[in-house]
């Protein structure tokens, strides 16, 4: 007998402690639109995955999408439900190069540049690790390419890059250019 009546406080207690945490998190109801809006950034469109809201004829865009269309990583704190946007770092914008899957990197000065061609030659600087290459290098459609001085990045286009430029490129095993980092 003692032992149902332990359980059947324990259950008790149970549900009491649920019923109060349901109520503290109650939150209000809000009516809105989906609306298919188009966003741009810097004249391109950016494309979310989650629809904006309408509500009281103010336009509502999710926090995640448009912080990663800015190159920010967000952090949600739900101990004070709070959300955090930080830039991201070189590292999480542009993936090491990885040797396992075939990928070398490559240092050195650009000589010539073909942008119809999306095309780039560059003089080496060798050491006994490097990977010697002769010829042009294919510059990938979506190549990441990033001016990076002391500890600031700021993604630039093929376009940027001059003769001259001292760079650090990760190129595939298919010797095409995905990542491109100038020393400013």
């Amino acid at each position: 007998m003692k032992k149902k009546g332990f359980i059947l406080i324990l259950l008790s207690l149970l549900f009491l402690t649920t019923s109060f945490s349901i109520a503290d998190t109650e939150l209000p109801w809000v009516k809105g639109y989906l609306r298919n809006f188009t966003i741009a950034l810097n004249q391109q469109v950016v494309n979310l995955e989650k629809k904006p809201i309408v509500f009281e004829n103010r336009l509502y865009l999710p926090a995640k999408y448009i912080a990663e269309a800015l190159d920010y990583k967000v952090t949600w704190h739900p101990e004070d439900e709070k959300i955090t946007l930080n830039p991201k770092v070189l590292e999480e914008k542009l993936p090491p190069c990885n040797p396992l899957i075939g990928e070398y990197f490559v240092y050195g000065e650009i000589q010539a540049i073909d942008l119809e061609g999306q095309q780039i030659q560059v003089e080496q600087h060798l050491d006994h690790h490097s990977r010697e290459i002769f010829d042009f290098l294919k510059v990938q459609e979506d190549a990441a390419i990033f001016l990076k001085r002391n500890s600031h990045t700021m993604r630039i286009h093929l376009e940027d890059l001059r003769v001259g430029d001292v760079v650090s490129f990760i190129v595939t095993k298919e010797d095409t250019i995905r990542g491109i980092i100038i020393d400013g």
